[in-house]
């Protein structure tokens, strides 16, 4: 008791850490609450950004320094807003948990001297000189600790802001460390783009364990957003704040908070997204406000200067201001220079700092500074390929108009560039009656790309309309084309623009009509591939290869091989992907152009990879598609590609996977009107919740399909994954008589079209939800007409399950985790499970168990029939759980015994019991199986 009251008398109204982690965890199972509005969601987060998310590898450290390490100082460093302070008191949280006495205080500029050391100062102690001054704080320390349970225990001490502490302090502090009176735990604030600690700072650098807090990467932004969002976010949601808050912590939390408050940052199925991109708070204005309050003069001109046109070469901004500005201003962290081949670019610091200093700006300065550098890229003569697009760009802000070539060739550059936006903005400036052939197709492909599709045909058909030779005419085509399908989801509007092309002015007939004829049967081909018998199809694609247009034939020989592996046809269709697709290419060689097809090539060579189960070719094929789309800011084709990717991952049984990417489909659709893609990532998402046990987003899904369904042109075309979706919707409905028909009733239909393929997907449904016996034989004859791919294993499953020979499902099971098709792989092993523990093969039930358990979690935790909640563990009583749990955490049968009041065997006869029920057969498993239990 002795030495719990001179550590409560050293302590005592001080500020010390703050929240224990007992409090902590109170705290957050507060949190995680369900909520039910807005404010309560908003409310949630703001009380889990106490919780200290990320920097797991610095606090490791920090806790070793508390452990068993040597040293008595920890230093932690880095940048304003970073997380210093919260990192420092989870450390110190965890010296009080160990016993150490703690206090925490603040350093402060200005302050009077030893203001920071005054809770280690006795009372009445006047500081003569440093050598009385350390002598009176150590009898006191080592009074204080002298009778610490245990023994040893040192005082840990907080100091924020260690290089304000005053020369007297730290000569105090420097003394006691030496002394080994305590240890410290300080934190330094580093100017923006300095590495390392001040000089003069009161600690012995063989003795100190410096730590580095750099900004988050987003990776780590990714993290710390789906850790306070409490659920998976978009990749566009942490690519846009990562991007904005450059890491910083601080930014970061304020511009999320302000996104959250302001509706602009939402979940919709699961998934967090934005509707608009984030913008600054009126905290982050503020406090930029009075960081650049003091810029004043040449400097403040540079800061303008970059806010309107940044980033800028040295030499942009010599012609306007004093470079001896610049080296001013990145020395105080607020603009930066860096090296970008043989020129050196120059920014402000920080992104926000461009929204909030142009939004100070008055309109006629930026016109002014944007005349100013347009005037100057066109004096040195636009040495660089970018030029000559910034230069474009800078006239038309400052003037509104500018020369229609410069315009052109700026368009023509931003179009290599994929920057789509640009392009639209640049040739908006070009007027109707001056606009050739160019400057339609290229307005009608970049309003295509964003999902603008009444404005793309008005471009489109004005660009056909001014074709120079017949190969830009196929071109417009069959973008033409490509918008209608996609924009009005009508297949008859895409074979009336066919038509149409066949007729020249005046209603006769086109000089080139064979050669139009052949892409047209391409495009009927392309229409009626979900619509028409697939022999029909093919046959319409016999000469896809002797098309004469290049990339036309590419999309020719692509559609065959859609349709050859819709029919079984897999050794054929990769033939034809080998011919017909390659890594995207930026740039027409032949006309120094970016080709327009190639990001539609890209989707569907993923649909072929898919279908032939060639599952990691599609992720990297659409992996690349994305990251390329969202570059350009292609909207159209984001959806495009995350709806591939999505259903690449529901094939697979990656859900959660599978939940995200379709997320990311339904971001990207916000504000688009296509019903086709509407379709395709809203029966996803019913799909994917269906099989996750989401019922109530699994509906909201459903009702989300409904309507695109209703806004679409095509209600007779059969749509596969929407059939599966409505299947599974069925079943956790427990309408599962329903889903079987509904099942039966596709398979059927398909078999009349010729898609075995697609037959055999639902056909494995069936067997999945238990009418293996009834779907085996016609599955096995499907495999017999296809060469390849995924319907050999469907066949192999249904097979296993119909036999009920665990040996034939655990290895059909292992079969599926070899080709990643890991969902179907965990139901099938558990099949097997099942089977070996009815036979009273524990051994082996308990193997089988364990394969299904690893592809259940990878999977994402699925809650299908197959898994049946995992072997009857569900099924423990209460009883069963406490031994188990109790044996699980190490304690033997005797002590459980013991603790509950039992005997030993009745103890030994409860394990059995749940060894039984769980497929196990020891306590080493205990752990792992409680643990699938309780999550």
């Amino acid at each position: 008791m002795a030495s719990r009251s001179r550590s409560e008398h050293l302590t005592r109204n001080l500020p010390t850490c703050g929240t224990s982690p007992h409090n902590d965890r109170a705290s957050v199972d507060d949190v995680l609450q369900p909520v039910t509005s807005h404010d309560q969601i908003v409310r949630s987060v703001q009380r889990r950004l106490t919780k200290l998310v990320g920097r797991k590898d610095q606090l490791a450290l920090a806790k070793a320094l508390l452990l068993e390490s040597t040293a008595n100082c920890l230093v932690l460093q880095g940048e304003a807003g970073v997380g210093k302070s919260r990192l420092a008191e989870e450390v110190l949280a965890f010296a009080q948990n160990l016993g150490h006495p703690v206090i925490q205080v603040a350093a402060r500029g200005g302050a009077t001297p030893l203001t920071a050391l005054a809770p280690l100062i006795p009372p009445e102690t006047i500081p003569e000189d440093p050598i009385s001054l350390f002598r009176a704080c150590a009898a006191r320390l080592r009074w204080v600790l002298g009778e610490t349970e245990p023994p040893g225990k040192k005082l840990v001490l907080l100091i924020d802001d260690l290089q304000w502490l005053d020369g007297a302090s730290r000569t105090l502090l420097r003394q006691l460390l030496d002394a080994g009176l305590l240890l410290l735990v300080a934190t330094v604030r580093l100017d923006p783009g300095t590495v390392s600690g001040h000089p003069n700072l009161p600690t012995n650098c063989s003795q100190t364990l410096w730590l580095h807090l750099d900004p988050f990467t987003e990776e780590e932004v990714t993290g710390y957003l789906s850790a306070m969002l409490d659920g998976p976010v978009t990749s566009g949601v942490c690519r846009d704040f990562s991007r904005l808050s450059a890491g910083n912590l601080f930014y970061l939390q304020q511009l999320f908070l302000g996104a959250l408050r302001s509706g602009r940052l939402h979940r919709r199925s699961g998934v967090w997204q934005l509707d608009a991109p984030p913008c600054s708070t009126p905290i982050l204005t503020r406090l930029i406000t009075d960081r650049l309050a003091d810029v004043k003069g040449s400097s403040r001109e540079i800061v303008e200067i970059l806010a309107c046109c940044e980033p800028l070469d040295l030499g942009a901004l010599a012609h306007a201001v004093p470079l001896g500005d610049c080296a001013h201003l990145e020395a105080r962290g607020i603009i930066q220079v860096k090296p970008v081949g043989r020129r050196y670019l120059c920014s402000l610091a920080h992104p926000l700092y461009a929204e909030v200093v142009k939004a100070q700006t008055p309109e006629v300065r930026r016109r002014a500074i944007y005349r100013s550098q347009a005037t100057w890229l066109k004096e040195v003569g636009g040495r660089r390929a970018d030029d000559a697009v910034r230069a474009a760009s800078f006239e038309l802000a400052a003037e509104g108009v500018a020369d229609i070539p410069v315009l052109l060739d700026a368009a023509r550059r931003a179009r290599r560039a994929e920057d789509y936006q640009k392009v639209i903005t640049l040739l908006d400036g070009v007027p109707g009656d001056h606009a050739g052939f160019f400057a339609w197709f290229a307005r009608g492909e970049a309003h295509h790309h964003l999902g603008r599709f009444d404005e793309a045909e008005e471009s489109l058909r004005n660009a056909q309309n001014h074709a120079p030779d017949l190969r830009r005419f196929l071109d417009v085509l069959l973008l033409r084309t490509h918008n209608a399908v996609y924009g009005s989801g009508s297949l008859e509007a895409a074979k009336a623009i066919g038509q149409e092309a066949l007729l020249a002015d005046e209603g006769q007939e086109h000089p080139d009509r064979a050669a139009i004829q052949r892409v047209l049967r391409v495009g009927e081909a392309a229409a009626e591939l979900f619509r028409r018998p697939m022999s029909e199809v093919v046959r319409l694609l016999k000469e896809a290869d002797m098309v004469e247009t290049p990339e036309l034939r590419r999309w020719a020989v692509l559609q065959r091989a859609q349709a050859l592996c819709f029919t079984g046809r897999t050794d054929e269709a990769r033939q034809d992907l080998s011919l017909a697709w390659t890594r995207p290419r930026s740039v027409n060689k032949a006309r120094g152009e970016t080709s327009s097809t190639d990001m539609h090539l890209g989707a569907w060579a993923m649909v072929v990879h898919i279908e032939t189960g060639r599952f990691e070719e599609a992720r990297e094929v659409g992996g690349e598609g994305y990251q390329r789309a969202v570059r350009s800011g292609s909207r159209q084709f984001q959806t495009v590609y995350a709806c591939q990717m999505g259903r690449c991952e529901l094939v697979t049984g990656n859900l959660h996977a599978a939940r995200d990417w379709f997320g990311e489909a339904a971001a990207a659709l916000h504000g688009v009107d296509q019903p086709m893609l509407a379709e395709q990532t809203w029966s996803g998402l019913m799909a994917v919740h269906a099989q996750l046990g989401d019922v109530d987003e699994a509906e909201a899904a459903a009702i989300n399909y409904r309507t695109a369904q209703a806004a679409g042109h095509e209600g007779g075309v059969w749509k596969l994954q929407g059939v599966i979706a409505h299947a599974w919707l069925l079943v956790v409905r427990d309408e599962m008589a329903q889903a079987h028909n509904l099942l039966d009733e596709g398979a059927a239909y398909l078999r009349r079209q010729e898609r075995f393929a697609h037959e055999s997907m639902l056909l494995l449904e069936r067997a999945r939800l238990g009418a293996a016996k009834e779907v085996s034989q016609r599955l096995n004859e499907i495999a017999a007409l296809c060469t390849g791919g995924p319907t050999h294993l469907r066949a192999e499953v249904a097979a296993a399950m119909a036999s009920g020979r665990g040996d034939h499902l655990l290895r059909v099971a292992r079969a599926c985790e070899e080709v990643g098709m890991v969902l179907l792989g965990a139901e099938t092993a558990l099949r097997a499970s099942r089977i070996y523990a009815d036979q009273g093969k524990r051994r082996a039930a308990a193997e089988a168990r364990q394969v299904s358990d690893l592809l259940r979690r990878v999977s994402g935790n699925a809650r299908t029939p197959g898994l049946a909640h995992r072997q009857d563990a569900d099924t423990l009583t209460p009883r069963e759980k406490e031994i188990a749990l109790m044996a699980a955490e190490g304690m033997s049968s005797r002590e459980i015994a013991t603790g509950l009041v039992l005997s030993i065997r009745t103890v030994e006869n409860f394990l059995q019991r749940v060894y039984n029920k769980t497929g196990i057969t020891s306590r080493r498993e205990l752990p792992r199986v409680l643990a699938d239990l309780l999550e």
